[in-house]
């Protein structure tokens, strides 16, 4: 993947470009961008911008405190014609990013003991069913999806080819890389 450095409103207005892509292949139009870079960048406050520029809505959705089905409940409430869809720490709710299947099991026997015996616990959004959200049959034509992480080392440090399945062809449309400038870092650290 092309890492881009923050040229937004082109980037964002010229996505129709991609749109005859989607048509072509009978596939449902979306745009999915993934902003990331350190807490305090500006990641959400420009898709929060954006969207208020353009009058279009912003839907949100908390992701540790919705349960499954949450995400495509909403995505099938939403006005994806007048509204963009943002999804926060994103690599803190999947936090699980580059774990092996053995560290996964024993975080899993962890939760599921804390709940005792007769408990169930509801079932969280999983990665699949955010997956498929994106671009499978959980997709909505017109779906336009701002993704915001802040340590993509999560991420792009994994070696495990489910994590990597973020990154397929065409589920995440543009990655743009936010950075402090090296003047309020270092404005920062003076004081």
């Amino acid at each position: 993947y092309e890492i881009y450095q923050c040229d937004w409103s082109s980037d964002v207005c010229s996505s129709d470009l991609n749109r005859q892509f989607y048509i072509d292949h009978g596939q449902r139009y979306k745009y999915v961008s993934l902003l990331m870079g350190p807490p305090g960048t500006g990641k959400t406050t420009l898709a929060l911008a954006y969207s208020n520029q353009n009058k279009r809505h912003i839907y949100a959705l908390d992701l540790d405190k919705s349960n499954s089905g949450d995400l495509k409940n909403l995505i099938d409430k939403m006005d994806t014609k007048n509204g963009d869809l943002l999804i926060d720490d994103f690599d803190h709710y999947f936090s699980k990013f580059g774990k092996d299947e053995t560290e996964k099991k024993e975080e899993k026997k962890e939760e599921s003991d804390m709940y005792g015996r007769g408990q169930k616990k509801k079932e969280k959004i999983s990665y699949h069913e955010f997956l498929t959200v994106l671009d499978g049959t959980g997709s909505k034509e017109g779906l336009n999806v701002y993704v915001v992480v802040n340590d993509p080392e999560k991420i792009f440090s994994s070696t495990n080819i489910e994590d990597m399945a973020l990154f397929r062809d065409r589920r995440v449309n543009k990655i743009y890389e936010f950075k402090r400038s090296e003047e309020h870092t270092s404005e920062r650290q003076s004081h």
